[in-house]
């Protein structure tokens, strides 16, 4: 990478863009995990691009106290911040940055250290007021001017002041952005939460009231009831009915007729019923007393705020942070203030004045109670985590009859294929109760095919999955035999036996390939003739047709956590390097994520060709950083990078060449990277899928019955894989991802997420300054240090 150009998420960028310029960074408001992931790639890419890099302690305090406060940083101010929580920085809320003599106080130390650019990380407040300062430069210029402050050339230097926004906020509250900056850290300290909470509660048949933060925006609540199987939910974009407590009642006991053993009900503390009258979780207590179930209320509070963020939030504060950056070198005198925002799987800027002009217009329309608008402007993340809460929320039981024979005739059936995933129980619970409520029968197929052929299959009650989507692996089994050959008269046959009328296969690369064999085979068995849908579930996220698979975000989550272990591990140790090897096999993207989130030194993966030579110079740049004073060096590859270049060749290779600076050590993930429970993620993507899957099922069969009530069809349609792409998640027709997925290596043809190394190369200080500060004799002598 010593190139005068540097290729960031697809675009092209000079290495000296900033060069001659200053840039300042401040957090501000509350704290929120993966602020100081921020802004170490803020303060890496700006270095990286040659800024002048200044931070600011105790946000827009510090910038108005100036002196000690706003401090000259380099490469190594950032160093062993990324998984810490909070931020390193300071935050405080300060009521003097909203009178116009703080700003001015603000715009002298600015202009007095040369600054005119400014990168702010927090929530609405700190949007505002940057755009504040903003707006109001030239004037605070030119008063510190006519007041003899500065002197015409000092204003000059910085007659234009550049601001970029980075939204840090657990409640995931500002327009126009799917995700803030902590949201995810938060709502899994919340299902971890839950996860607790549900072993007592079902041990005591209790009735837990939970109420988490969200004072003005529900989010968190909606996403830990879907998460948590939550029976009521009470949020301030929708405030209930008059008489909810009779109809919340009513849920409750029906839930515990259905076998259910205990009830969880999620509150935001912003909640509110139709007249604004606040809804507390003492209130609600009040209400399921009538009932007499044995009540319990936890309020979380900062809990939320507090510990590791998550890996979703590093490498989202990453990618945001290093953008911010990059917006700063775009912009023109022209340009207008941005915030960066994430849509899908893309990071984008928005107009800063547009999204404070939203956020008020939402404000009014809460005022105004207006309560459909407000789901609809809090952001597509919102409305599709609202409509899958309420879509399982109209899911009743069905009465107590024998379900099987008061159903109609048609059956459906579920399989797992694969390796056991995180994620796939989540997806089996919401398929039987879609299904089951929409008047069919599901026959749960244990143990994939093989099960199918020794008859190892049940249909599945409601109160069976009571639970499931906290719970690891998948509880009817899977395997790896493929759907081919000489057994695909016996699966037919057993198809034909159960009278499979619609299928679902949760897996990976073996439930993909299984369903393209069926869907190739229709013109001779007829009984691979109906409604076929796949569920990517693979921790190694290999498949075409989604940009993630389910089990993904939990895996990376344990080589996260399992990486921050390592280092800590090695506290009080000098010069130790970690090669760790991560599960995947012949696909990169856990290898290539995690050295996102964890800030690895170096990756290696399949689908990018190295040798020996770019190995040997990973191991230069790591003994050159261990010699500047960070003592702790993280190498990660896939099980499956290199045919020849495998953990134990890089054990010696690295215990060699670098016994002068720095011992080694190996660590080798193994099974343990797939994960404990599921992730907050996992179980809400895998909600949703499976609900969107289970309605696709449904009315493809009903379109393909004939008049006789034979289900039929050749439509490439009815055998689809559903998984999320760009922004939205879609069905694709297995037969047309055929051509985008090498058979041969099991991996996706195009992968999204490759464009990401090189930032995470940039981040890990691969291309560190110590090295691009040297010459080239400079260099050689210190590749002849790293061997004796």
């Amino acid at each position: 990478m010593e190139t005068d150009v540097i290729t960031v998420e697809g675009r092209k960028y000079a290495r000296g863009a900033g060069k001659g310029q200053s840039i300042a960074i401040l957090t501000s408001g509350g704290d929120a995990q993966g602020m100081n992931a921020t802004v170490r790639a803020c303060l890496r890419m700006a270095i990286f691009l040659e800024y002048k890099v200044f931070l600011i302690k105790e946000g827009f305090q510090g910038l108005i106290t100036g002196g000690d406060y706003i401090f000259l940083a380099d490469w190594k101010s950032v160093s062993g911040i990324l998984h810490l929580g909070g931020t390193s920085l300071g935050s405080s809320r300060s009521p003097e940055f909203m009178e116009r003599s703080g700003r001015l106080k603000a715009a002298y130390n600015l202009v007095m250290l040369g600054i005119s650019n400014l990168i702010a990380i927090g929530g609405d407040g700190t949007m505002t007021g940057i755009n504040t300062l903003k707006q109001e430069w030239h004037l605070l210029i030119s008063e510190l001017v006519e007041t003899s402050q500065i002197i015409q050339q000092k204003a000059i230097n910085v007659s234009l002041l550049n601001v970029v926004g980075l939204v840090a906020s657990i409640d995931n509250d500002f327009a126009s952005t799917d995700m803030t900056i902590g949201t995810d850290s938060a709502l899994s300290r919340i299902v971890s939460a839950l996860d607790n909470i549900q072993t007592t509660a079902t041990s005591h048949q209790r009735c837990f009231i939970l109420e988490v933060m969200g004072r003005h925006c529900g989010f968190l609540g909606v996403a830990a009831a879907l998460a948590s199987e939550a029976d009521w939910l009470f949020i301030p974009e929708y405030p209930p009915e008059k008489g909810w407590e009779e109809k919340m009642c009513e849920r409750l006991i029906k839930m515990r007729d259905s076998g259910q053993r205990m009830n969880l009900i999620i509150v935001s503390e912003g909640a509110t019923d139709k007249n604004g009258r606040p809804i507390t979780p003492n209130q609600i207590k009040d209400a399921i007393e009538n009932v007499k179930l044995d009540t319990r209320i936890t309020i979380l509070g900062h809990i939320q705020r507090g510990g590791h963020p998550s890996a979703y939030d590093r490498i989202l504060a990453s990618r945001m942070g290093a953008e911010a950056v990059l917006c700063l070198v775009d912009y023109n005198k022209d340009s207008l203030p941005q915030v960066i925002a994430v849509e899908g799987n893309s990071i984008t800027r928005i107009s800063l004045i547009d999204s404070i002009a939203k956020l008020r217009s939402l404000k009014t329309m809460m005022e105004e109670r207006d309560y459909d608008r407000v789901a609809v402007a809090r952001g597509q993340y919102f409305v599709s985590n609202f409509n899958s809460y309420m879509l399982m929320a109209e899911v009743n039981p069905p009465a107590k009859v024998e379900h099987f024979e008061k159903s109609k005739h048609y059956v459906f059936g579920m399989m797992c294929l694969g390796p056991p995933t995180c994620g796939m129980n989540a997806a089996l619970r919401t398929f039987v109760r879609f299904v089951m409520n929409a008047g069919y029968s599901v026959f749960a197929i244990h143990h994939g095919f093989e099960g199918l052929m020794q008859n190892h299959a049940e249909v599945m009650k409601w109160e069976d999955v009571n639970g499931w989507t906290s719970d690891a692996g998948t509880n009817i089994g899977t395997s790896r035999l493929l759907c081919q050959g000489h057994i695909l008269d016996k699966i037919a046959s057993q198809m034909r036996k159960y009278k499979l009328a619609a299928l679902l296969m949760v897996g990976g690369f073996e439930a993909f390939y299984s369903a393209l064999v069926m869907a190739e085979m229709r013109h001779r068995y007829l009984e691979f003739c109906i409604p076929i849908c796949v569920i990517p579930a693979t921790s190694a996220n290999n498949l075409p047709g989604t940009d993630i698979s389910v089990g993904s975000d939990t895996a990376l989550n344990e080589i996260t956590d399992i990486c921050d272990r390592i280092r800590m591990s090695a506290t009080g140790s000098k010069n130790k390097v970690f090669l760790c090897e991560t599960m995947g096999d012949k696909c990169g993207y856990l290898t290539t994520m995690s050295s996102l989130s964890t800030g690895a030194d170096a990756s290696y993966i399949f689908e990018e060709a190295h040798g020996i030579r770019e190995i040997m110079t990973d191991l230069v740049h790591t003994a050159i950083k261990i010699r500047n004073g960070i003592h702790r060096g993280l190498i990660l590859r896939s099980n499956e990078a290199h045919e020849h270049y495998r953990l134990d060749f890089l054990k010696s290779l690295y215990s060699h060449e670098g016994r002068s600076t720095f011992t080694t050590k190996t660590v080798s993930l193994g099974e343990v990277n797939e994960g404990g429970r599921p992730s907050a993620f996992d179980r809400l993507y895998s909600t949703k899928l499976a609900s969107l899957a289970s309605e696709q099922l449904i009315n493809q069969l009903n379109e393909c019955v004939s008049p006789t009530g034979v289900v039929n069809t050749l439509s490439p349609e009815t055998c689809s894989l559903v998984g999320f792409l760009k922004r939205s998640i879609t069905f694709t027709s297995i037969q047309d991802l055929k051509k985008q997925l090498n058979f041969q290596h099991r991996i996706s043809r195009d992968n999204w997420w490759i464009r990401l190394r090189p930032l995470a190369r940039i981040l890990s200080s691969h291309d560190s300054v110590y090295w691009f500060d040297m010459s080239e004799k400079a260099k050689e002598e210190e590749r002849a240090k790293v061997t004796i």
